[in-house]
């Protein structure tokens, strides 16, 4: 799919869709629609799920209780259309669990990475994935994790779910931020 426009404007400040001639307007309550385009993904936890802490197993090298864990929580939204990558600290052991619970869902999507390692951070293994595949725009549930996904990333936006706020190069952006695409 190739991207319909040629700038992105990111613009914190408006709550509502305007039409900007050759340009996609990306604005903190249309992510729904965002995370499908080309050039942008999305985190799992927290932002496609709800996390429930208090139901977390508290072992966590049982597999099962987490495999179950992970199955029955449920959907925090429902993209209308495919979203174009998915990159979650999760581990890789956790692949086919994700994939089974995106499917129960109905939530479609066009590439699946999960991250999560032992040797570094989530957020610096979601960064190098980030980077590698040259996404523009990232949808991070956790306010500390966009700040350094940002910091590592300086062709990327990231929306902070947690306080709504766009972060660009370590800092949040008060005003709008175009971008060619």
């Amino acid at each position: 799919m190739k991207f319909p426009y040629r700038k992105i404007v990111v613009n914190p400040n408006i709550k509502e869709p305007c039409k900007i001639e050759d340009a996609y307007m990306v604005y903190p309550t249309n992510f729904t629609d965002w995370i499908t385009l080309p050039f942008s993904a999305t985190d799992m936890d927290d932002v496609l799920t709800y996390r429930e802490p208090s139901k977390e197993p508290t072992d966590p090298t049982d597999y099962e209780a987490w495999k179950n864990y992970y199955l029955t929580r449920k959907a925090k939204i429902k993209p209308s259309g495919e979203i174009y990558a998915i990159i979650s600290g999760r581990w890789k052991t956790d692949y086919y669990v994700t994939v089974k619970w995106l499917e129960r869902n109905g939530i479609k999507f066009r590439a699946l990475y999960l991250v999560g390692n032992q040797h570094e951070k989530p957020s610096l293994s979601k960064a190098k994935k980030i980077k590698e595949l040259g996404i523009k725009l990232y949808l991070e549930s956790d306010y500390q994790d966009a700040l350094e996904i940002s910091k590592n990333c300086p062709e990327t936006v990231v929306l902070a779910l947690e306080t709504t706020q766009f972060i660009h190069q370590g800092k949040v952006l008060d005003k709008k931020l175009v971008m060619e695409v």
